[in-house]
């Protein structure tokens, strides 16, 4: 991969960016404020000083031999698995990140040993962080176009694209009650259960819908003067069209 431009330039200024790639750098602002209060400011050298040592080889030969000690493929390498991922359909983007990520501990190398520029290994950690918030977007691309499906904490259902967001429902409703997001599980989308709706009954007095389909029993009317199962105040669905209806609550309680 051919890199253009120069170094990273001091005091650049964020302009208007889509809100998914704000939020992304967002996120990765709050992780660095985290990273400094807990390690402090931390000044490593980009590559082990051993690398630059006096008499070490240079080239190819130093980077395939810099690949193995950190347990990373040399550019070449991952280079070539790229492009064959890329010619058989099964390329990922952590294919391109490894490749970005060589290039750069390659570049910082040369660097080191006074063989290449400190803004070339720039450009390439550079692309390196661009690459992983493409990776982002494209991960928020398909959460948002994922289904909706249910989730339950055994109490509490909620429609939701995934794990995270359920929490995220439940979080919406409890606050930080980090209770409510316990033992948090999908409900399988045939699985059938009642939800007594927050709805009035046409008029009370009148026989339940769901007399003619189930026997009636006593203490079987809920809240809304319904009784379970009746199609129009308390009705039996899948869990799946149940999620279909919106993301959210779909109920607070067990009937």
């Amino acid at each position: 991969m051919a890199d253009k431009g120069d170094g990273v330039a001091a005091g650049t200024v964020f302009g208007n960016v889509p809100e998914v790639q704000a939020e992304i750098m967002g996120a990765v602002l709050r992780e660095r404020a985290s990273q400094d209060a807990k390690f402090g400011t931390q000044d490593h050298p980009d590559v082990d000083p051993s690398f630059a040592a006096p008499g070490r080889v240079g080239g190819r030969l130093a980077m395939t031999w810099i690949s193995e000690r950190l347990g990373l493929p040399s550019a070449d390498v991952a280079r070539v698995r790229r492009i064959a991922a890329r010619e058989s359909g099964s390329l990922s983007w952590f294919h391109v990140l490894a490749e970005w990520t060589a290039e750069a501990c390659e570049a910082a190398t040369l660097a080191q040993q006074g063989q290449g520029s400190e803004a070339a290994v720039d450009r390439r950690l550079v692309k390196v962080m661009a690459t992983a918030m493409a990776c982002l977007e494209a991960r928020a691309r398909r959460r948002a176009a994922a289904p909706l499906r249910c989730f339950t904490n055994g109490t509490d259902r909620v429609s939701a694209r995934d794990f995270d967001d359920a929490e995220v429902v439940l979080r919406e409703v409890y606050g930080d009650d980090t209770a409510a997001t316990d033992g948090l599980r999908q409900v399988p989308d045939a699985e059938e259960f009642v939800v007594c709706l927050d709805v009035p009954p046409p008029t009370p007095a009148e026989p339940c819908d769901a007399c003619k389909v189930v026997r009636p029993l006593a203490g079987q009317s809920t809240r809304n003067s319904h009784l379970i199962g009746c199609a129009v105040g308390a009705p039996l669905r899948p869990a799946a069209e149940w999620a279909s209806e919106g993301r959210g609550l779909i109920s607070s309680t067990e009937v």
